[in-house]
C-alpha cells in the first residue's frame, strides 16, 4: 500500500513496497512516483485519471518494474480523497504481486485453447464414428432387432428382413409371433435366454437356434441377446443373430471332409507326420513308408529321432527342445535319412508343435526331399594354394625421414613396396606415402611430429594409388648432432590379410557341419579333429590329436581299417564307403565314410583327410519303410473317396477316351452307375468328355506327370477333386473326392472372411490375438501406427514385454481375471512400448476366447489415448498450480497491514487475513469481532459504537457488490474503538471472479490520514489568512506560466483586472513587455532553487512603479512571486 499527492510526490511508503518494488522509502517520499515507477497500463492514462474524478477510484492490473528492471504484473486499487473543499487530495494505492497468476492464467488459456482444439476433432471423429456405424448397421450381414418387453419391435436392421425373406410389414404383423418363427424344438430354449438375459443386464447371453424362413424351410441362426432396459436410450432388449446355417451343415459333413483330406495327403508326395509328446510316431503317410522303404507298421510308435543319421540326434534334441518350447510356432529344419537301399535323403520343411490344439494333440511335420539340392551344395570347392612363395630377406621398406616428413634415405625394397624408383623416392614427403583415407592416421598425428614411437597397422598408398594395408614400426633417434628423425620399418600385409580372412572362411566351415572331418599322417595319427567329430565320437579334440585314427574303429574292422590305410596311400579317393566306429563310451554307430589323401604343393602325398557321417537313422529307416509297405497296401483298399485305375484310349495318337479297369464304390456313387470295371468313362461320367481333363489324364499316363484337377460334372451337379499319377506308361491312378459342399462353403466363407477383414484392416482400433501364454500370434495393420512396429515383427514374442514395467502387476491382475472369465471382455489401460522407445497409453479390453474353436485366441482391443492422459496430468498439475497459488497468495495476504476478509455470495465469511485478527484484539472495526462462518450481512445485529451509524451504508454497499449492481463499494466512517477513542476507517469491497457472487472486504485505517488532512486545511486556513492581509501582492505561477494562486492584495494594488487569474497566463494580466520579463525569470528560477528581482513600471491607473520578487521551487516546478509599490520611493 502507498500514498501519493493527486499528481503529485509520494508521501507514504510502507515496508510491503519496500519488498515488492525493491526502493526504500528514503528513496522515493518525496517524489513524483512517476520518477520512480516505470508503469505500463493497459489502457488510456487519462481515461484512468478521469475515472479517478469521476468515481473516486479505480481498479485494474498493471505493469510495474522494480528497481533491478523485472516486470511485475500487480492488481492495483486507486482511492482518491479530496479535501474540505472537495479537491482532489491524497491517492491511496493498494497493489498486488499477480505475475504468477497471470503466468499461471496464460498457460491456463493455451491449455484451454489445446483442449478445445481436442474437444473439436474427438467430436468430429463420434459424429464420423457414428455415421461409420449406422453405415455398418445397415449393410451388416448380422440381424439386429429391439423389442420392448411386451414383444413390440423398436427396431430391425434390414439384414433381418433379408434373411428371413418376410417383408417389414408381414415380419411386424400381429400374428407374426414365437410360434411361427421359432423351430418348435428351439422355442423354449429361445425364451429361456431371453428370460436369462432379462436377469442379467447389460451382460451378453450367447444363443444359437432355429428359424423359420418364409420359404418354409429352417434356418440356424447364433448371437446374442442383451438386456438393455435400463439404458434411457434404448429401453429394450438387443438380439444380435446371423445365419450360421452353410456352418453347420459344413460341421456335419467335416468328418467326410476329413476322410477325404486323409485320402489325399496319404498319396501326396510331401511326407506327413504326427509325433506325441514323447516323440513316438503316431501317424506318418505314405510318401514317408516309400521313401524309407519300411512298412509303417513298424514306424509307429517309435522316435523320429530313431529314424536319421546318429550324427544328427543332438540337434533333434535341440530342435524338440524349440518345438516343444514355442507351440504353434513352424520351425524350418533339414533331416537326414537312409532307404531300405542304402541311399541317403535329405528331407526339409516344417515341424510345428500343435500338442495343445485339441483337435491334432501332436507335433506335425511337413517334409520334402531336398536330396539333389543338397548334395549340390555339399560339393565344395577345391581350395586355393595354402601357403604363398616367400619373400626375399629385404621384403620390408625402411625409411628414414626428418620431422618435416623429407625421405633421408630408404632400402630397395621400399621401392619395390611402393613402386617408386631411387630418384622418386629422393623427392616425396613422407606423408606422399601413407594413406589419407585411414582415419588411424588422424589419431597418430602427433607420431609424425616425433612425440612417441609407434607400433601397428596402418594403411599406405602406392605409386599407383592403391592402398595397402602395412605392419609398420616408427622410432624415434636422437642423432649426436641433437637432431630428431624418424626411422620406419613398413611390412606390406596385403597377402596375410587375405589369407587370413580365407583361413576365417575355411575354419567356419569346418567347425559349422555336423559332420566329422579329421585329418592326420600316412601312418593313422590324427592332427585336427573339429565340432562335428567330438559330437559323433564323444572324444575331444585334446584327447585325440596325437592319438591313431584306430581308436574310433572297432577290433573286428581292424583288417578293413588297414585295407583302406593302404588305398589312401596309393592316392585314391573313398567316396561314401559305409562301416561301423566305435564311440567312445563303447557304442558302436553306423557311419559313411569320405577319405581324400592331402599333398603338397610339390604333389607329394603328406596325410589324408576324413569326413564321417552318422546313418543310424538311415538304417532304422530302411528297416521301417519294409514294413510300412503291407500298410500302404491296405490302406488303398479302404479309401473313403472314389479310386480308379484305368487306362488312357488313343486314335491316331491322340487321346479319345478312358476305360477303368478297376473303381471302388465311392467313385461309382460320383460316377452315377455301377459295375464301371471293363466300360469307358464316355459312357457312364458325360463330364469326361471334356477335352482339358482327357488331355490331363493322357499326360499324366504318358510321361508319368503326377497332379491333380478340380472340375464340375453337370449331370450330376457335383464338384470334384482328383488327383492322377501314372505307375506304368499309358495307365493312370485317379483319386477322386466329393467337394461340392466344401466349395460352396468355401466361397461363402471366402466372401464373408473378405468383408470381416476388411472391417478389420481398416479399424482405427488395434486387435491383437495371442496364445494361452500371451504369445502375440497376429496383429492388425492399425497396430503398426499405434506402436510402430511392422507388421508380424512381435509375432511369436510375449505381450509381457512391452508393458511398462510399472505396469506388470496391474497387467498381471487383468490376466487372472481373465483366465478366470472366458467370453467377458475385461477393461484395461496400462503403457505399452513404442518401437521408438517410448511408451504409450492404451486403453481397451481383453477377451477369452481360447474355447471358441474358430478363434482359439485372446483378442485384445485397444486404442491410444496418451493424449487424453496427458491432458489429465496437466489439468492435474494446473490444480495443484492453483491451489500453490492460492497459498501463496494467502501468505501475501497475511502480510499487507490491511484487515482483509473474503465472504461468499451470502455474505458468510470463509477466510480472513491475520492482520483482521490483530485488529479485532486491538482497536476494531464494523465486524471486527466477526470470524469464519459468521454472516457479515448481520453485522446490524451487534452493538456499534460509530459516532454516525454507517452499518444501514456498509451492508447495502455489500448487498449492492454481491448482486452485482455497483463494481465495487468504497466507504470511509468514524468509529468508536476499544479504548474510547475515535477512529477512521476506509472500508473497501470488491467482487471475486474465482468464487462465484463473492467478494473480498477490506478495511483501512485511515485515522492518521484524516489528523494529516485536517492539519493540512488547518494549515491551509492559516497560510490565507496571513496572506491575505499581507499588503503585497503574492501568487504562484507554474512550469507553463499559469497563475495557480493570488491573494486579496491582488485587487488592491493592480485592480479589478478583466480576466480571472485562474488559469491564466502573465500574458494575459501583464502588458508584454512587463509579462516578457517575469517569463524569463519564470524560466530561469524553474530550474533550479533560489531568488531574482525585477522593476517594471506599470500603468495602473497612473504610472506605478512595481518590485517583483520571484523565489524557485524546482523541486514543485513552481515559481513564487511578490509584487509591492514602490512608486513613493522611486
Amino acid at each position: 500500500v502507498m500514498v501519493r499527492e493527486f499528481g503529485g510526490n509520494i508521501i507514504f511508503w510502507p515496508t510491503g513496497m519496500e519488498k515488492l518494488y525493491q526502493w526504500t522509502a528514503a528513496e522515493v517520499v518525496g517524489k513524483p512516483k512517476t520518477s520512480v515507477l516505470k508503469t505500463q497500463f493497459f489502457q488510456p492514462v487519462n481515461q484512468i485519471q478521469q475515472i479517478l474524478l469521476d468515481r473516486g477510484e479505480w481498479i485494474g492490473e498493471l505493469k510495474h518494474f522494480r528497481k533491478d528492471g523485472t516486470m511485475i504484473y500487480v492488481a492495483s486499487h486507486w482511492v482518491l480523497t479530496r479535501n474540505a473543499n472537495g479537491e482532489p487530495s491524497t491517492v491511496l494505492e493498494t497493489n498486488n504481486d499477480i505475475t504468477s497468476l497471470k503466468r499461471a492464467e496464460h498457460e491456463l488459456e493455451k491449455l484451454n485453447a489445446s483442449l478445445e482444439r481436442e474437444v473439436e476433432q474427438r467430436t468430429q471423429s463420434l459424429y464420423s464414428n457414428e455415421r461409420r456405424f449406422r453405415a455398418l448397421l445397415e449393410n451388416s450381414q448380422d440381424a439386429i432387432s429391439i423389442h420392448t418387453l411386451d414383444g413390440k419391435t423398436l427396431y430391425q436392421s434390414p439384414a433381418r428382413y433379408r434373411m428371413l425373406g418376410y417383408t417389414e410389414s408381414e415380419i411386424t404383423s400381429p400374428s407374426f409371433g414365437p410360434v411361427n418363427y421359432f423351430h418348435p424344438d428351439d422355442l423354449p430354449y429361445a425364451m429361456q435366454r431371453v428370460e436369462m438375459a432379462k436377469e442379467n443386464p447389460g451382460k451378453p447371453i450367447q444363443c444359437i437356434f432355429r428359424v423359420k424362413h418364409k420359404a418354409g424351410n429352417y434356418l440356424w441362426l447364433e448371437g446374442t441377446i442383451v438386456s438393455l432396459l435400463n439404458e434411457p436410450e434404448l429401453n429394450g432388449v438387443v438380439i444380435n443373430v446371423r445365419d450360421v446355417t452353410a456352418r453347420k451343415l459344413a460341421e456335419e459333413q467335416l468328418e467326410k471332409s476329413e476322410r477325404r483330406f486323409r485320402a489325399l495327403i496319404e498319396h501326396a508326395e510331401d511326407i506327413i507326420s504326427l509325433n506325441g509328446k514323447d516323440g513316438g510316431l503316431l501317424y506318418g503317410s505314405p510318401s514317408l513308408s516309400r521313401l524309407l522303404g519300411v512298412p509303417m507298421a513298424e514306424l509307429l510308435g517309435k522316435p523320429s529321432k530313431s529314424m536319421s543319421e546318429p550324427d544328427l540326434s543332438g540337434d533333434l534334441f535341440d530342435l524338440r527342445d524349440k518345438v516343444f518350447n514355442r507351440p504353434g510356432v513352424p520351425f524350418i529344419t533339414r533331416l537326414k535319412m537312409r532307404d531300405f537301399e542304402g541311399k541317403d535323403h535329405w528331407l526339409e520343411g516344417a515341424i510345428t508343435n500343435l500338442l495343445d490344439d485339441p483337435d491334432v494333440g501332436a507335433v506335425v511335420s511337413n517334409l520334402r526331399d531336398v536330396t539333389n539340392r543338397v548334395e549340390a551344395e555339399q560339393k565344395l570347392k577345391e581350395s586355393e594354394e595354402r601357403y604363398r612363395a616367400v619373400v626375399d630377406n629385404n621384403a620390408d621398406a625402411i625409411i628414414i625421414t626428418s620431422l618435416d616428413g623429407a625421405v633421408r634415405s630408404f632400402n630397395p625394397a621400399a621401392c619395390r613396396v611402393f613402386l617408386y624408383d631411387a630418384e622418386e623416392m629422393n623427392q616425396l614427403n613422407y606423408r606422399d606415402l601413407i594413406d589419407t583415407e585411414d582415419p588411424r592416421w588422424v589419431e597418430e598425428e602427433d607420431v609424425l611430429q616425433g612425440s612417441r614411437d609407434f607400433r601397428g597397422e596402418l594403411n599406405f598408398r602406392r605409386r599407383v594409388n592403391v592402398s595397402f594395408p602395412a605392419e609398420v614400426s616408427i622410432n624415434i633417434i636422437k642423432l649426436t648432432s641433437g637432431e630428431i628423425i624418424l626411422a620406419s620399418i613398413i611390412r606390406d600385409i596385403s597377402d596375410r590379410k587375405l589369407l587370413e580372412e580365407q583361413q576365417r572362411e575355411y575354419v567356419a566351415i569346418v567347425n559349422s557341419t555336423d559332420d566329422a572331418i579329421y585329418s592326420g599322417s600316412l601312418d593313422g595319427v590324427i592332427s585336427t579333429w573339429n565340432h562335428g567329430a567330438e559330437k559323433l565320437f564323444g572324444f575331444s579334440a585334446s584327447e585325440v590329436v596325437g592319438q591313431r585314427v584306430t581308436i574310433t574303429v572297432p577290433d573286428y574292422l581292424r583288417d578293413e581299417a588297414r585295407e583302406l590305410g593302404k588305398r589312401l596311400a596309393h592316392g585314391e579317393y573313398i567316396n561314401h564307403f559305409e562301416t561301423v566306429r566305435v564311440r567312445k563310451n563303447g557304442q558302436l554307430v553306423p557311419v559313411s565314410l569320405t577319405l581324400s589323401p592331402m599333398f603338397n604343393t610339390h604333389g607329394e602325398l603328406v596325410g589324408a583327410a576324413g569326413i564321417a557321417r552318422d546313418i543310424t537313422q538311415q538304417k532304422l529307416a530302411e528297416h521301417a519303410l519294409q514294413k510300412s509297405e503291407k500298410l500302404y497296401r491296405n490302406l488303398f483298399d479302404n479309401l473313403l473317396d472314389g479310386f480308379a485305375y484305368g487306362r488312357v484310349i488313343f486314335e491316331e495318337g491322340k487321346a479319345v477316351d478312358v476305360e477303368f479297369i478297376s473303381v471302388n464304390q465311392n467313385f461309382e456313387r460320383m460316377a452315377g452307375a455301377a459295375n464301371l470295371s471293363g466300360r469307358k468313362a464316355s459312357e457312364v461320367t458325360p463330364g469326361l468328355r471334356n477335352r482339358d481333363v482327357r488331355d490331363f489324364l493322357s499326360q499324366a499316363a504318358l510321361r508319368g506327370q503326377s497332379g491333380k484337377f478340380e472340375t464340375y460334372i453337370k449331370s450330376r451337379e457335383l464338384w470334384i477333386e482328383a488327383s492322377v499319377y501314372s505307375p506304368e506308361p499309358g495307365y493312370f491312378v485317379s483319386l477322386v473326392a466329393d467337394v461340392t459342399e466344401k466349395k460352396m462353403t468355401t466361397l461363402k466363407v471366402e466372401a464373408s472372411e473378405s468383408y470381416y477383414k476388411a472391417m478389420l484392416e481398416n479399424t482405427s482400433d488395434g486387435i491383437i490375438l495371442m496364445d494361452a501364454l500371451g504369445t502375440i500370434t497376429y496383429e492388425s495393420p492399425s497396430v503398426v501406427d499405434l506402436t510402430g512396429f511392422p507388421t508380424n515383427e512381435r509375432n511369436g514374442m510375449s505381450i509381457d514385454s512391452f508393458v511398462h514395467p510399472e505396469d506388470k502387476e496391474k497387467f498381471y491382475t487383468v490376466k487372472r481375471i481373465l483366465a478366470e472369465h472366458h467370453q467377458v471382455p475385461i477393461p484395461f489401460s496400462l503403457r505399452f512400448l513404442h518401437r521408438k522407445g517410448h511408451y504409450q497409453w492404451m486403453e481397451g479390453t481383453l477377451n477369452n476366447l481360447l474355447a471358441e474353436p474358430h478363434v482359439h485366441a485372446i483378442v485384445a482391443n485397444l486404442r491410444d489415448v496418451t493424449s487424453r492422459h496427458d491432458a489429465e496430468e496437466q489439468i492435474a498439475l494446473l490444480h495443484e498450480h492453483q491451489r500453490l497459488t492460492a497459498e501463496r497468495l494467502s501468505t501475501i495476504l497475511n502480510t499487507l497491514p490491511a484487515s482483509i476478509a473474503l465472504i461468499d455470495g451470502k455474505g458468510v465469511i470463509i477466510e480472513v487475513n491475520q492482520e483482521w485478527i490483530n485488529v479485532a484484539r486491538g482497536k476494531g472495526f464494523i465486524g471486527a469481532s466477526l470470524g469464519i462462518g459468521d454472516n457479515y450481512l448481520e453485522i446490524g445485529q451487534r452493538t456499534l459504537g460509530a459516532t454516525e451509524d454507517p452499518v444501514a451504508a456498509v451492508t447495502a454497499g455489500i448487498r449492492s457488490v454481491l448482486e452485482g449492481k455497483t463494481g465495487t463499494f468504497n466507504f470511509e466512517y468514524s468509529h468508536q474503538v476499544n479504548d474510547k477513542s475515535q477512529a477512521w476507517f476506509r472500508i473497501m469491497v470488491a467482487p471475486l471472479q474465482q468464487i462465484p457472487s463473492g467478494a473480498v472486504i477490506m478495511h483501512l485505517d485511515i485515522t492518521e490520514q484524516k489528523l494529516n488532512e485536517e492539519q493540512i486545511v488547518a494549515g491551509e486556513e492559516r497560510f490565507n489568512i496571513f496572506m491575505d492581509s499581507t499588503p503585497f501582492v503574492a501568487w504562484m505561477i507554474d512550469d507553463h506560466g499559469q497563475f495557480t494562486y493570488v491573494n486579496k492584495a491582488w485587487t488592491r494594488v493592480f485592480g479589478e483586472h478583466p480576466n480571472n487569474w485562474k488559469g491564466a497566463t502573465v500574458y494575459d494580466l501583464f502588458p508584454p513587455d512587463i509579462a516578457k520579463g517575469m517569463r524569463l525569470s519564470d524560466a530561469q528560477l524553474i530550474e533550479k532553487d533560489g531568488m531574482m528581482e525585477n522593476t517594471f513600471t506599470m500603468p495602473i491607473g497612473s504610472w506605478r512603479a512595481i518590485r517583483f520578487s520571484f523565489t524557485g521551487v524546482m523541486g514543485q516546478r513552481l515559481v513564487g512571486g511578490i509584487a509591492i509599490d514602490i512608486t513613493k520611493e522611486v
